[in-house]
């Protein structure tokens, strides 16, 4: 039997030139499916404080198992920013995810747009060493991981509120996590969705989530309890 928790990391405030809030940004679930000895967690928060909570809870949450992969379902980065401290807290855990959320993993940490994207709004809030092309395992075309001889089946859809979106699906559990191809009742991110043609390309994301008929969806952004 394989069994799901899921983690919502609470909204961050994002402070302005003044070190005052000028908003805040959205809570990030994170999914941990795991079998009678060991788990695969999907996806991690922003920040070093965010993932050490994280660890906190997967250490309570299974404190007789082992945290054996991490997957990221897309490269947008706060959904894997707390690699190197997940790493830390459980040396040997593996990282795995599709070569085109990889490619994109790495265009988030490109200087020029981390520093304007993240580093302004967290500065000194993110570990970035080591870098993910030194971490992360790219997954075989199959797409398959395997946890306790269940396959998890990692599915490119495409367009979501970014590229080389995916979804990782476990058929055991008729469960689907959606990184940021499904949102919950919080704000939706446009800013790289800005044509009817990209929309309707996300809506098709969403239709494929949909076909596979999944008694359980997690969204990337949801708040806690919904």
């Amino acid at each position: 039997m394989l069994r799901v928790n899921v983690y919502v990391a609470p909204p961050l405030p994002i402070p302005g030139p003044d070190g005052r809030s000028v908003g805040s940004w959205s809570p990030i679930s994170c999914t941990l499916i795991h079998g009678s000895d060991s788990a695969v967690l999907v996806d991690t928060p922003i920040t070093t404080m965010q993932t050490n909570a994280l660890a906190d809870w997967i250490e309570r949450t299974i404190p007789r198992k082992k945290l054996t992969a991490v997957y990221i379902t897309h490269g947008h980065g706060d959904h894997f920013f707390g690699l190197p401290t997940l790493r830390k807290r459980f040396p040997g855990v593996q990282t795995y995810a599709t070569r085109g959320t990889l490619d994109h993993m790495l265009d988030q940490l490109d200087p020029r747009y981390f520093d304007q994207m993240y580093g302004s709004r967290f500065p000194g809030q993110i570990d970035q060493q080591p870098p993910p092309a030194e971490v992360v395992k790219v997954l075989p075309p199959s797409g398959e991981l395997e946890l306790e001889s269940h396959i998890l089946q990692a599915i490119e859809v495409g367009q979501a509120d970014t590229h080389h979106s995916t979804v990782l699906w476990v058929p055991h559990l008729r469960l689907a996590v959606c990184g940021d191809v499904v949102y919950g009742d919080c704000h939706q991110m446009l800013a790289e969705c800005t044509t009817p043609s990209l929309r309707e390309a996300w809506i098709q994301s969403i239709e494929k989530v949909e076909s596979l008929s999944p008694d359980i969806v997690v969204p990337g952004h949801k708040k806690e309890g919904e």
